[in-house]
């Protein structure tokens, strides 16, 4: 498997070629930023083809991206810190962090500008995401539907994990359909990705995730698990205009589990991995790089 720090090396290259004021906040906004995991998903399907350099602006265009997303993200959320470091906007304050986050934005777009076939997908992903958080937003007001909910989730995360497959496959030259089975194993994969990630949010402990336990409950967001309780006992709870107390977040968690939602969640999540690894090993990619690609999906989904 790559690993990432290939990726922080191309992305302290970028930042170089950047005469910016805003230099050292777009490399505190880098700095440590996660897995790499959707630049790495783009050169690894690269390199099952024989060609993964070539890829390499995708992946960065991806990665810059992404963690404008997180920016932006953090501000709406109103979170403090990321990863054990302030966010941004808590270090730096909310307009230079906007700011900062449209200029990772824009860096982006002119790294796939490179390759015009590259560019067109990945600026739809792109639209793509920025739907999902509206969609988002419209759940958090406690609008939609369990269809929203998944097409916010694909949208959200599976669309970006989806381009970055697709990417490859355009950047080693392969066919539209071959191209099709790679976006397909992203965006399950990205789906399946962000499914784990809601379960542990009501399931996990905080010693197992790094994260406060039951987070999603206290905010009361409506990922898939509430809409799977169907409970009037929950919609009542999560109307609230204030987090949950620790006696309500008991309360909701003891709905969960009586609703079958748990259960219901874990086979959303291996129905998109399932789609995912049938989706991959339809493709031309070598065995070594088709068998590390399957692991993922099915690593990354674990909740």
């Amino acid at each position: 498997m790559l690993k990432a720090k290939e990726i922080d090396k191309q992305l302290r290259k970028v930042l170089a070629k950047t005469k910016s004021p805003m230099s050292k906040m777009l490399a505190y906004a880098l700095q440590g930023s996660g897995k790499r995991l959707r630049p790495l998903l783009c050169l690894t399907v690269a390199a099952g083809y024989g060609k993964k350099k070539v890829a390499m602006d995708a992946a960065i265009a991806i990665e810059l991206f992404h963690n404008f997303t997180l920016i932006h993200d953090d501000i709406e959320d109103g979170d403090e810190t990321r990863r054990n470091k302030p966010t941004l906007w808590k270090k730096y304050g909310i307009p230079m962090a906007i700011n900062a986050g449209d200029a990772l934005n824009i860096m982006a777009c002119e790294a796939a500008a490179s390759n015009a076939a590259v560019a067109k997908i990945l600026f739809a992903a792109f639209a793509e995401v920025i739907e999902g958080q509206h969609l988002d937003f419209e759940l958090a007001e406690g609008k939609g539907t369990i269809e929203t909910c998944m097409e916010m989730t694909e949208k959200k995360t599976g669309a970006l994990f989806g381009a970055a497959a697709e990417a490859a496959g355009i950047c080693t030259r392969q066919t539209k359909k071959e191209c099709a089975k790679l976006r397909l194993f992203g965006r399950s994969l990205g789906t399946a990705f962000q499914l784990a990630d809601d379960y542990r949010s009501i399931w996990s402990t905080k010693k197992e995730t790094g994260k406060d336990a039951q987070s999603d409950i206290r905010e009361h967001k409506r990922t898939l698990p509430f809409f799977l309780a169907d409970d009037k006992r929950l919609e009542k709870l999560y109307a609230k205009k204030r987090p949950l107390t620790k006696g309500e977040i008991s309360s909701a968690l003891r709905i969960f589990n009586e609703s079958g939602a748990r259960q219901a969640s874990l086979k959303a999540i291996e129905r998109n991995v399932d789609r995912a690894c049938d989706a991959i090993k339809k493709t031309k990619l070598r065995a070594r790089e088709r068998d590390i690609l399957m692991g993922l999906a099915r690593t990354l989904s674990t909740p």
